[in-house]
């Protein structure tokens, strides 16, 4: 089978499984999207435009040198609870004097320092997270 996308000469989605920092599916729906802005522009300068820049990945924090995201799946952290909670914490009064890497902290400190933690940050909908231990 031909591949529709190349990168260096090496199939595109072979290079994404090959370097794990790239999405073949976050790469192609930048290329239809920029298509859908300007058909004009050839695909294949947008993949070099993409892998060259610096893409943002899903997640703007690092913790210990890793994304968010990726921090959470090696700590058994429901990533998308704890972005809810960080988004919520942000936009609630009571944390208006902290900053960003407070809030950040202060949630990840929630989620990591108790058993069973209930967030409730004034949303009618309570987030429960229970950290799990593969080893037991």
């Amino acid at each position: 089978m031909k591949s529709k996308y190349y990168y260096n000469g090496e199939p595109l989605i072979d290079f994404c499984k090959n370097n794990p920092g790239y999405k073949y599916n976050h790469i192609t729906k930048y290329i239809s999207f920029m298509l859908q802005k300007d058909p004009s522009r050839n695909p294949q300068d947008l993949i070099e435009e993409y892998i060259n820049k610096k893409h943002r990945s899903n997640t703007k924090y690092v913790i210990n040198g890793m994304n968010l995201s990726k921090y959470c799946e090696l700590n058994d952290i429901n990533y998308v609870a704890l972005t809810k909670s960080i988004s919520r914490a942000r936009k609630d009064s009571r944390y208006s004097d902290m900053d960003e890497d407070e809030i950040v902290n202060m949630i990840l400190d929630k989620y990591i320092n108790t058993e069973v933690q209930e967030l409730d940050f004034g949303e009618p909908k309570k987030l429960t997270l229970k950290k799990t231990n593969k080893n037991s």
